[in-house]
């Protein structure tokens, strides 16, 4: 009897102690106007987190073994904007989303006619 109650004790612990209750964010970035076209290499991070991970060649990433909680996705990717999306993860969740980024409006500046490198500051002359 002794045997038995110890052994179910040693079960139940052990059994315990392996059901952490993780859950984990998986998902997909792409182009939001190129035909959703996936962002390669595109930066996930979790915010206040040391947790950072790349898209692969399809713009899928994943996050693994996240206790609960709320969390902040941060995407950004070299031309595009920066986004970020809040995730609530409960125990043992398993999440999937699919966010675009958007690429940035480079505005032109107007060139002046005086080549690069040119002072147009008017220097002291030196006396000899």
């Amino acid at each position: 009897m002794r045997r038995t109650l110890l052994f179910s004790f040693f079960i139940l612990s052990t059994m315990c102690v392996f059901s952490q209750e993780n859950a984990s964010i998986s998902g997909n970035l792409s182009d939001e106007n190129f035909d959703r076209e996936p962002l390669l290499f595109a930066t996930v991070k979790l915010k206040n987190t040391s947790k950072v991970t790349q898209t692969n060649f399809h713009g899928n990433f994943e996050f693994s073994d996240l206790p609960p909680g709320t969390y902040t996705l941060v995407y950004s990717f070299l031309g595009y904007d920066t986004k970020e999306v809040s995730i609530d993860l409960k125990n043992n969740d398993i999440v999937r989303v699919s966010h675009q980024l958007s690429q940035k409006n480079i505005l032109h500046q107007t060139h002046t006619s005086e080549p690069i490198g040119t002072d147009t500051s008017e220097k002291p002359k030196r006396e000899r």
